[in-house]
């Protein structure tokens, strides 16, 4: 038993540990797709518990909740002003909703969320409270483009016009896309007037139904993953995302029926009031529905790190700019141990060289790999850094060790090294 607990012990400290640079390297060349999962997953944990998952997806969901009339209002304002599409709720939300809070409580919401809707025209709304609408819609998107940002670590942003364009594609497309998606539920074949029912309720009918219902609620998850962020991402990461965050949001509906089931099972213990237990489902499912989402994007994220991460590696190296980076990064960290007798944090580093995070913990960790800077622990915002004693006495003959700094990387067996041992013989020459 206790050999089982201390293999347990280990097996979660690994996985809480983000990758190191030798394990993508090695998982990459040696083409290992159970270590690159692995080492995907290690750094999707890595980057919630950096991004603060659980404060983040709360600040959503309350952005939401206060939102969600407006954001109602918009979306179906424009699909009123399509004629044929007045029912377009019922027909289409509404089995989504059934689908995941069951029957009883699945009825009460979409009757509630139908008589709103029936409200918000644009003739009961006017012009004042449209615009308001919109722009509260608008400011709630542009919070999700933030946080997805954050939660990437990006840090250029786009120009104004440019992210209301965005804003407008979303709230134009991702309605219908969710609507077509919604044909998966058998909800949806019972509102449609139809005589022969049993010809439309087969295997091969129903197999058809859902596999096409679930190709388009997954690419609602994509083109989320690939428009909400600043920096567009690969799109066979964003696929990837996109696939996973659809599969999760799938199984929220067993966790929600389960609960509606719960809920509304008419023990004495569990009941409390039919409104309440529907507004407390409902705000769950919301809170759910953002963890899944922003998982799917710290996932997507990841990806992009761990399968392109040689390919990040190499062109960082090439250009003249990122050579100076790298020397930057070192002589931020030399001066502050020599001059000061102190060691830097990742967090001085960054202020110091107007780096981004991530280019500044790629070069640390090229750094440490090399032993031309030794750090406490992990990379992260609390671990100090400070020059090798080999590091120290190597700067005395300075074209040699920045050489030395710059090519001593067994990875790279391209033109590169050529390229930049030609560089530091002509700086000498001068």
């Amino acid at each position: 038993m206790v050999p089982f607990y201390k293999k347990s012990m280990s097996f979660i400290k690994r996985i809480l540990k983000r990758p190191r640079h030798k394990e993508i390297i090695f998982s990459i060349q040696k083409k290992l797709f159970l270590k690159k999962c692995e080492l995907i997953f290690r750094e999707s944990i890595f980057v919630l518990k950096n991004s603060n998952l659980s404060e983040k997806s709360a600040q959503l969901t309350y952005t939401s909740i206060l939102s969600i009339v407006p954001l109602l209002a918009i979306l179906f304002t424009f699909i009123h002003t399509i004629n044929g599409l007045n029912d377009f709720f019922v027909q289409t939300i509404s089995p989504t909703i059934i689908k995941h809070f069951g029957v009883v409580a699945g009825l009460q919401i979409s009757e509630y969320l139908h008589v709103l809707i029936k409200n918000l025209e644009v003739k009961e709304l006017g012009v004042i409270s449209l615009i308001t609408f919109l722009i509260t819609v608008i400011l709630l998107l542009l919070r999700i483009e933030d946080t997805f940002d954050e939660i990437m670590d990006i840090k250029s942003k786009l120009s104004l016009f440019n992210r209301l364009t965005k804003c407008w594609v979303i709230l134009t497309i991702t309605p219908f896309i969710l609507a077509i998606a919604s044909i998966k539920s058998d909800q949806f074949i019972n509102l449609i007037p139809i005589t022969n029912f049993d010809a439309f309720n087969t295997f091969a009918i129903k197999g058809f139904r859902v596999g096409f219902g679930m190709f388009f609620q997954a690419l609602f998850f994509i083109i989320i993953y690939y428009i909400m962020p600043t920096k567009r991402l690969n799109i066979r990461v964003v696929i990837l995302g996109g696939i996973i965050s659809s599969l999760l949001f799938e199984g929220l509906q067993f966790l929600n029926v389960y609960l509606a089931r719960r809920a509304f099972s008419g023990d004495p213990i569990h009941m409390y009031g039919t409104a309440p237990l529907i507004a407390v489902l409902f705000f769950v499912w919301l809170r759910i529905i953002w963890i899944i989402t922003l998982f799917g994007a710290a996932l997507t994220i990841s990806s992009q790190r761990i399968l392109f991460y040689k390919n990040a590696l190499s062109k960082q190296l090439f250009p003249r700019k990122s050579l100076a980076d790298c020397l930057t990064v070192y002589k931020i960290i030399s001066q502050q141990f020599q001059k000061s007798n102190e060691a830097t944090t990742i967090n001085h580093i960054v202020k110091a060289s107007n780096l981004n995070k991530k280019e500044a913990e790629d070069w640390i960790e090229y750094l440490v790999h090399h032993k031309f800077i030794c750090t406490s622990g992990e990379v992260s915002d609390d671990i100090l850094y400070i020059p090798t004693y080999k590091s120290l006495m190597s700067e005395k003959d300075q074209v040699a060790f920045l050489k030395r700094l710059l090519t001593d990387d067994d990875l790279e067996k391209n033109g590169m090294i050529s390229e930049i041992n030609l560089l530091f013989e002509r700086n000498q020459k001068k």
